[in-house]
């Protein structure tokens, strides 16, 4: 199993930290967190002498590939970071389903972003094959009173449409969509190509520390091994720059993926 600290805890000045990191432990960027120039100045100062994977977090903050609009001028801001992402060898590139939903949508407009949103993935999709680019689709929370675009069922027909696509299972965002995190394991197996590990206490997405909300790391921990062996578990903390504790959750993850005492 590969370990990767996200950028998110990082952003701003303490970037430079992610430098501290062990040299086994990848790093992905949260791509609109700074400038194209930004990031192939940083990059090569973060990934100096690392063996850990490099992978890039694509827009989703100020992306929505489910509202209505020019889906080619979309497309043109997805593939952005593609030199990027060939220059400094990224492991994949992650795409969230939808962006931040509206209060009070309808089950028709509902329904209508779903199928926006699995059209451009599809069409994504082409172009990232095309140019060597691995995608990892990611599921996405809802806010408290407002669904998720995607529930369970309908993320995992994602995959059932796009039967080549790869997932990234974010377990955050599971616990606040009342996904059973273990039946998607099951359902996507070695589609699963990353995860996203952070914890909540399943009414906000908090990007805790695994251990610190309602997760039962165990179960995952337990169909990680028989169902996902091979996918890359990056830590998506908020707030927690400090190395330590991404050393600390990686010893305690090994641990109980691999039954050790």
């Amino acid at each position: 199993m590969d370990f990767t600290v996200s950028a998110l805890s990082f952003v701003g000045p303490k970037m430079k930290w992610m430098a501290q990191l062990p040299k086994d432990m990848g790093i992905e960027i949260f791509w609109e967190y700074g400038s194209e120039d930004y990031w192939k100045q940083m990059l090569p100062v973060l990934l100096s002498e690392r063996s850990g994977a490099f992978s890039i977090h694509g827009p989703s903050v100020c992306e929505d590939i489910s509202q209505a609009g020019n889906t080619e001028a979309i497309m043109k801001r997805l593939c952005r970071p593609f030199d990027v992402y060939h220059q400094f060898h990224s492991r994949f590139y992650v795409l969230h389903t939808n962006g931040k939903m509206p209060p009070n949508l309808t089950p028709e407009e509902s329904a209508q972003r779903r199928a926006i949103a699995l059209e451009r993935i599809a069409a994504f999709q082409e172009r990232c094959t095309a140019s060597d680019v691995t995608l990892v689709v990611e599921n996405v929370n809802g806010a408290p009173g407002i669904p998720p675009l995607f529930s369970q069922t309908d993320f995992l027909d994602i995959f059932k449409q796009l039967p080549d696509l790869l997932c990234l299972l974010d377990t955050g965002h599971a616990l606040m969509s009342q996904m059973d995190i273990s039946a998607i394991q099951k359902t996507l197996g070695s589609r699963i190509f990353a995860y996203h590990v952070h914890d909540n206490d399943g009414t906000a997405d908090q990007h805790k520390r695994i251990g610190q909300g309602v997760c039962d790391w165990t179960e995952w921990a337990a169909h990680y091994r028989q169902y996902t062996p091979s996918a890359e578990i990056v830590f998506e903390y908020d707030g927690l720059p400090q190395v330590s504790v991404y050393q600390e959750d990686q010893l305690y993850l090994e641990k109980i993926i691999t039954h050790r005492t």
